[in-house]
């Protein structure tokens, strides 16, 4: 449903001159230069650390609200913007981190405070965190960006706005403006329903604001609703529900405007969003896709891989679908594993392979597909870095729910889930509900817990044998534990607890007789090669993840061992749900129950996080190629070239490298490798973006740290590698 509304734009306010006396901007540092590069006017600085310059001059902030500074910052760490004497007012601009990259980047600060900002300042700094030892500055622009283009421009599609911790998809609504919507109302079991909001750098305290909505028909007859989004005195940032009963206009066309009302003379906005014309049905259509953050595949009930564990719901759900449970994951870290089961696109092809980085804009996912086919899309996550703010894996969706700060547990998407699937009544609903508690740090309930560790036994005893594990190798969360076995039960309680919690979603009739699937991103490595408690490398504990259908026409009590493409997951919901024509990659994984025998000797594919490795599975050897000098948190380092190979029947824990035992199979694994590095069935779908300080500190701490390594432009390998090529190298 799109408004109608005119098209502004940006001023642009004034372009800096950049000084040929670098002097003339006061600077804390002697590597200050100022030279032409390819005849532009550049500030250069040499030197590493902190350094900042002070622009002189009059800035009228109330006539800008972004700076954009556009330059050369090979190993930028964090640039901040301040105004005034001093250490100078941030007006609510953060400071941005950035990737390393040789080629120009722009950062582009919002000012957020600059509508209650009376006066001038007498200057701008500009400050920066360098570990490299050339920075150049070539533009700084002073902008105005009208409310309506910096939440959503309501003469375009809708984009993903921001309030509080949920995210959803509208438009702007600026004081002074007016958007409409036709309606074709047919019958009396019809709502006009939507959500206004204010975002954070929008606040509007202390001033009364009040959005109205006029409803009229060709007759005349008229409605008119308004609600108020302040007290006039605080904010309310959370999105306010709007349901009208169109009964009174049965059989009529019905136009619908929206106005805001704000007290005072400073701009205003707030977002309209989620606008939706309903009918209610008797059977909507139900989809639930459920993914269990670093979840291995063994860890399930009805898995019966020699791990005893309590997981009832999802069992159940195995019970009344299909297992496939040798589901393989297509790479071994969250987000990218995420962008790969929402578009189809393998991580080889999107190039989106660190948390780091964004789904570009381009890309169609399964959110945009199903909300395209008339469904209702909300996401439940329990990660920032999933979220609009983030990845934007969860584009397309029309509600997002993704914490600001460090990850919830399962209860709280749970919740959030839970309201969606009841505010959808009668409506088609596509559900993502994610859940984070398999990753580390542990930390779950302690009646749960004691199912799986003996009251009173202490893994932290200084009496019991240290664990040899180098420095560097152990999360800092075990770094004093004596007995990995409690680990190891910590995290069987964490997937029981999140277990409980999936069952009051799994067990609502509506979901019952719905299409639902459960899988995971990646697993997790307990303890391997010197290692502990991480999933840094593409061993089959990071690769193999649970995978489990059920609804529709999916056999019921069917069991899968043949290891399948987790990827494929989307295509076989679309298809499951009637959605055959949608274009999206991959196959139906129902393929696979015509012959499994054939299916169990088709190559897998996965790709390291930052690129950092390649392997296949294929029969039951397991082959990883390192291609790059690297050296994952919490592993050893690898070489470039650097080769393993794995037979699994003999040696499931991947211990022994066998690469030199059958040397006609490792050139054939080889072989295979290589092709699959080498061809391309998509283009990228990656961007690399800026990002608070706070977010990367965020990242940091799940253990994401160096999460911007470089990306190949080009070939995943050197030109003209072979696997005679490798061989010799190791």
């Amino acid at each position: 449903m799109q408004p109608s509304a005119s098209q502004p734009s940006i001023e642009h306010v004034r372009t800096l001159e950049l000084p040929e006396d670098p002097a003339t901007w006061d600077a804390d540092h002697e590597g200050i230069g100022s030279e032409l590069i390819d005849g532009q006017r550049a500030l250069t600085f040499t030197g590493e650390g902190q350094w900042s310059v002070r622009v002189p001059g009059d800035f009228e902030v109330q006539t800008f609200n972004r700076v954009v500074v556009r330059g050369t910052f090979p190993g930028v760490h964090v640039m901040q913007l301040a105004f005034g004497p001093g250490e100078g007012h941030d007006l609510g601009c953060k400071a941005l981190f950035t990737p390393k990259s040789p080629d120009d980047h722009t950062f582009v600060f919002d000012l957020h405070g600059v509508a209650a900002q009376r006066e001038a300042f007498d200057g701008m700094w500009i400050r920066v965190a360098s570990q490299q030892s050339t920075v150049e500055i070539h533009e700084v622009i002073l902008l105005h960006t009208p409310p309506q283009l910096r939440l959503a421009d309501p003469s375009g599609p809708p984009a993903s706005v921001n309030v509080g911790t949920e995210s959803r998809l509208g438009w702007c609504l600026a004081h002074g403006a007016s958007l409409q919507i036709q309606l074709d109302v047919k019958g009396d079991d019809e709502r006009l329903a939507f959500a206004i909001g204010q975002e954070e750098r929008f606040r509007l305290t202390g001033r009364d604001a009040r959005v109205r909505i006029s409803l009229h028909n060709e007759n005349g007859d008229q409605e008119r609703r308004e609600v108020s989004l302040t007290d006039g005195a605080t904010d309310d940032l959370t999105w306010h529900e709007v349901s009208i009963d169109l009964e009174p206009f049965a059989g009529d066309q019905v136009t619908a405007q929206f106005e805001l009302h704000v007290n005072g003379e400073r701009p205003a906005a707030v977002a309209l969003a989620d606008l939706r014309h309903t009918r209610r049905g008797h059977a909507p259509k139900t989809v639930v896709l459920i993914t269990s953050d670093t979840h291995r595949g063994d860890h399930i009930g009805h898995a019966d891989m020699g791990v005893t564990i309590d997981t009832p719901a999802i069992d159940a759900l195995a019970r009344r679908g299909t297992s496939f449970v040798r589901g393989w994951t297509s790479t071994n870290i969250t987000s990218p594993s995420h962008a790969a089961l929402f578009t189809g696109v393998h991580p080889r092809d999107s190039k989106l392979l660190s948390n780091g980085a964004r789904l570009a804009d381009e890309a169609e996912t399964l959110g945009e597909l199903y909300r395209a086919a008339g469904y209702r899309t909300v996401a439940a996550l329990s990660v920032r870095h999933l979220g609009p703010r983030a990845t934007a894996v969860a584009q397309g969706f029309d509600q997002v729910y993704a914490p600001s700060a460090k990850p919830g547990p399962a209860s709280v998407a749970v919740e959030h889930a839970l309201d969606w699937i009841d505010e959808a009544d009668g409506q088609p609903l596509f559900v993502w509900l994610h859940v984070f508690d398999a990753h580390i740090p542990y930390d779950p309930p302690a009646d749960i817990a004691a199912r799986y560790w003996p009251k009173g036994q202490d893994p932290f005893d200084p009496t019991l044998p240290q664990v040899d594990a180098q420095p560097g190798t152990m999360p800092k969360e075990l770094a004093l534990v004596r007995d990995l076995d409690w680990p190891r039960a910590q995290y069987k309680a964490e997937v029981s607890y999140l277990d409980s919690q999936l069952a009051r979603v799994l067990d609502l009739p509506r979901v019952q007789q719905g299409l639902v699937a459960f899988t995971s991103d990646h697993g997790e490595i307990f303890e391997k090669d010197g290692t502990f408690f991480n999933h840094g490398a593409l061993f089959p504990d990071t690769l193999h993840v649970p995978l489990v259908i059920a609804g529709g026409e999916i056999p019921v009590g069917r069991r899968v061992e043949a290891r399948v493409n987790q990827i494929d997951l989307g295509r076989t919901l679309l298809d499951m749900s009637g959605l055959v024509s949608a274009r999206f990659p991959g196959q139906n994984l129902l393929f696979v129950l015509d012959d499994e025998a054939a299916a169990a000797e088709r190559p897998l594919f996965a790709m390291c996080a930052h690129g950092a490795a390649a392997s296949v599975t294929q029969g039951t050897y397991h082959m990883v190629l390192n291609l790059k000098d690297h050296h994952e948190p919490l592993r050893r380092k690898r070489a470039a070239l650097e080769l393993e190979l794995y037979d699994l029947a003999t040696d499931p824990d991947c211990l022994t490298n066998v690469w030199e035992r059958d040397l006609d199979r490792t050139r054939g694994l080889l072989e295979s490798l290589i092709e699959w590095l080498n061809t391309k069935d998509s283009d990228p779908l990656f961007e690399r973006r800026q990002r608070s300080r706070e977010e990367n500190d965020q990242l940091i701490a799940l253990g994401y740290a160096g999460d911007d390594a470089p990306i190949p432009t080009h070939g995943w390998l050197p030109a003209g590698t072979r696997p005679e090529t490798i061989l010799e190298r190791q």
